[in-house]
């Protein structure tokens, strides 16, 4: 299995540049900013070896719902919440919350795997999809919770992204398709997928905001060695040329 790597010289550039744009057209909004925020605490505290068993950094933009959050955050106040639940007479209160919360990502989880099970025998019925389902295989870059179908070892992510190729396998020829934009890309499950059924396409262009960015270049970096170009070659060019790019995953914020 690959192994992601950290680059904290790129994601401090990333965050360092993304600081000094003045102007609100190239910054997150309201939304994004607060996110974007504690992504990135949390990646300088963790790391991305275990990313995607991560709720601090995969939250607003990944598969979430298959990780177990803890009762409490390392936030101040959840910090305190956590430290008066403790007491004498309010721990057995917490035990309770505790023990319903465990019964409820029981059910949750078993939810979805068996929703991800029908999916996953839904597109085995369709003339296109049912020919990319060997595409299911996830890479587990990012140690993710997986399930099994069929022998394939996969994630909720990649069946979801299995479902969007297969529209767009679907609605071009595949001789067609030479080159992506793909804007908002979350950590490039989708853009690795569209390269294992066309390993040949000429150009994909990813733009996200940081740090989020950073998760998808140092992912797809991962999944497909020498092809990513990352924001520390682009960020001092004037300008970017098909040609530059050509064979090349180009990953900018």
């Amino acid at each position: 299995m690959p192994v992601i790597q950290n680059d904290s010289t790129l994601l401090h550039t990333l965050i360092e540049d993304a600081r000094e744009q003045t102007s609100d057209v190239w910054q997150p909004g309201p939304y994004w900013a607060n996110y974007a925020q504690g992504i990135s605490s949390a990646i300088e505290s963790s790391g991305l070896e275990d990313f995607r068993r991560n709720h601090s950094i995969l939250k607003g933009y990944g598969d979430t719902h298959a990780i177990d959050q803890p009762l409490w955050s390392d936030s101040t106040r959840q910090k305190l919440c956590r430290k008066v639940m403790s007491l004498p007479f309010l721990s057995r209160i917490e035990r309770h919350c505790s023990s319903l919360l465990n019964i409820s990502r029981q059910r949750k989880n078993l939810y979805y795997d068996k929703s991800y099970q029908l999916l996953y025998r839904i597109l085995e019925l369709g003339k296109v999809s049912g020919s990319l389902l060997p595409f299911a295989e996830d890479s587990l870059v990012g140690n993710p919770p997986s399930l099994t179908i069929d022998g394939h070892t996969t994630t909720r992510k990649t069946m979801e992204c299995l479902v969007y190729l297969s529209l767009i396998a679907m609605h071009t020829k595949e001789d067609q398709v030479k080159s992506v934009v793909e804007i908002g890309a979350g950590y490039g499950s989708l853009c690795e997928l569209v390269h294992r059924w066309k390993p040949e396409i000429g150009r994909y262009i990813i733009i996200d905001i940081p740090p989020i960015v950073y998760v998808s270049t140092q992912y797809l970096k991962a999944t497909h060695p020498g092809k990513v170009l990352d924001y520390g070659w682009s960020k001092d060019k004037k300008s970017i040329t098909d040609k530059d790019i050509e064979g090349r995953i180009l990953v900018i914020p």
